[in-house]
């Protein structure tokens, strides 16, 4: 998992709160309130390892849910 500090969003983000994090641009979102805080963008190679596991997961609950015969 990646991994990113920002120490103003963490000390006010609320435990079990719900975020979006663009790991590009460093942009942590909160859906509550729509605060925004700015942290490091991860590397290049940190964001494309992350979308191919993210793409992967999806065509294994895709191929679990609809099934695979070939």
């Amino acid at each position: 998992l990646p991994l990113m500090e920002q120490p103003e969003a963490a000390a006010a983000l609320p435990d079990g709160g719900l975020v979006r994090v663009d790991l590009a641009t460093g942009r942590i979102e909160e859906r509550a309130t729509g605060a925004v805080y700015q942290a490091q963008p991860a590397p290049p190679e940190v964001v494309a390892a992350t979308r191919q596991r993210q793409l992967l997961a999806r065509m294994r609950r895709v191929v679990e849910e609809e099934g695979f015969d070939g």
